[in-house]
């Protein structure tokens, strides 16, 4: 009895959520290794300089999943160079204005992710990362425009350099 009630969960929890689809050792362990070397070289670009405090340096986070979509999805158009660069850099000066300019973060974020999704939909850049990028920059509290330059834009030179190199590696 217990067994065919286990079954019917199990099976309506496979219907509820399929399973991933099979990725070889090979394939994990490059995008393993090449996320953890991309954010390795970012946290180190950072820790270098010193200048980021601890609200502003979880913007690698978001350069995180950036770097995993990279791996992930190489061939989408959304982790191609220039889209991440224009949609980083399009997300950091949206959020930078709307901490400048509104009262609480809490409006800011709002405004910011409409601001950002807007624009990203306008200049046909679509990458989802960036939506998340303007949030933390509002949370953070940062209202400083150097903070676009670096890290901003700094580590998103390093991604779009990773994008660029993992793309050419595929097609070789």
């Amino acid at each position: 009895m217990l067994q065919k009630l286990i079954a019917k969960l199990i099976s309506y929890l496979d219907r509820l959520a399929p399973g991933q689809p099979v990725v070889s050792w090979r394939k994990a362990l490059t995008i393993s290794i090449g996320v953890g070397v991309t954010i390795f070289a970012i946290e180190f670009l950072n820790l270098a300089d010193g200048a980021l405090e601890f609200k502003e340096s979880m913007v690698i986070v978001v350069f995180g999943v950036s770097a995993l979509m990279i791996f992930l999805c190489p061939n989408s158009k959304m982790y191609s160079p220039l889209v991440i660069l224009e949609a980083n850099l399009l997300a950091s000066f949206v959020a930078l204005t709307c901490a400048y300019l509104l009262p609480t973060p809490f409006i800011g974020m709002i405004v910011a992710m409409f601001c950002t999704v807007l624009g990203l939909y306008f200049l046909n850049c679509m990458h989802p990362p960036a939506f998340f990028l303007g949030a933390v920059i509002v949370i953070a509290g940062v209202d400083s425009l150097d903070f676009a330059f670096y890290p901003v834009m700094v580590d998103t030179l390093l991604l779009c350099l990773v994008s660029h190199l993992y793309r050419a590696y595929l097609r070789r």
